[in-house]
């Protein structure tokens, strides 16, 4: 037990973990963009970026865990560069964080047999175009479902005519519909080149184009919710927590599609 707790993983687990806690703290509390803010913030960032390297110096790139910590460190990484620019982004840190500080938990205290793929020194531009295109489509529809819960609580709250001082920092109405909008166009569109590369990929294996397996499958369902929802806005003028349910629905296919079948993959049934 105590060389358990001594030993370099758990270390690192544990300090990854620690970082989040600021930043989740100040922004409740204290919810200001100050230097301190970012600092904590980049502090977080170190964290997750530290273990997710930690671990992928092991190989174990197709493990439920190590991707789980990619998705982590680039959503937290995009989530920062997209406050810098987007006005009121960084209001969402008090619903953001605490949801990368369960996932950061959940990848580094589940035990999975990862070590199946090794780091390949040499890999193929166009497989490494389509991880890169599916980790950025996920890592934004992320922040598009935060921004919708955003939205959702916003009106929830309105709706009650209660006061609460956990949500009441969060971005308007207006600007989390606005926010949520801009970074569900950038995932629809990284969703559709991880499906065009995905596809060329079958067909270089194994001759076919569409080939059905439930990461496909939630994939295409993922894409063709966004595109309803695109059209519905168009059309019906779907707002707020209308279009926000839509959007968790995208998510929640997208999440079975990705990390859901790698911890059943790696997880429940290794």
């Amino acid at each position: 037990m105590t060389n358990f707790f001594l030993s370099e993983y758990f270390l690192f687990r544990f300090a990854s973990i620690v970082s989040l806690l600021p930043v989740i703290f100040y922004s409740i509390k204290l919810p200001k963009s100050d230097i301190k803010f970012w600092l904590l913030l980049f502090v977080a960032l170190l964290g997750l970026v530290t273990l997710t390297t930690y671990k992928l110096s092991n190989n174990y790139l197709v493990s439920f865990n190590i991707s789980l910590l990619i998705i982590t460190s680039l959503t937290t990484l995009l989530f920062i560069i997209s406050s810098f620019y987007i006005k009121d982004c960084w209001r969402l840190t008090s619903l953001l964080m605490p949801y990368i500080l369960l996932l950061t938990i959940i990848a580094a205290f589940t035990e999975d047999s990862g070590g199946f793929g090794a780091v390949s020194e040499k890999p193929e531009l166009w497989l490494f175009l389509h991880i890169m295109v599916s980790l950025l489509s996920y890592a934004f529809l992320t922040l598009a479902a935060v921004s919708g819960l955003s939205v959702f609580f916003r009106e929830k709250l309105i709706k009650v005519k209660k006061r609460n001082d956990f949500f009441k920092h969060l971005p308007s109405i207006v600007d989390g519909e606005r926010i949520e909008i801009l970074f569900l166009i950038v995932a629809f569109t990284c969703l559709a080149l991880a499906l065009l590369t995905g596809m060329s990929l079958e067909y270089y294996e194994s001759g076919k184009i569409f080939v059905l397996n439930h990461k496909n499958l939630f994939s295409y369902f993922t894409f063709l919710v966004i595109a309803i929802l695109f059209a519905y806005r168009k059309l019906k003028g779907a707002r707020g927590k209308r279009a926000a349910r839509i959007v968790l629905l995208s998510y929640l296919f997208l999440t079975l599609a990705y990390p859901g079948v790698k911890f059943v993959q790696f997880v429940l049934i290794s």
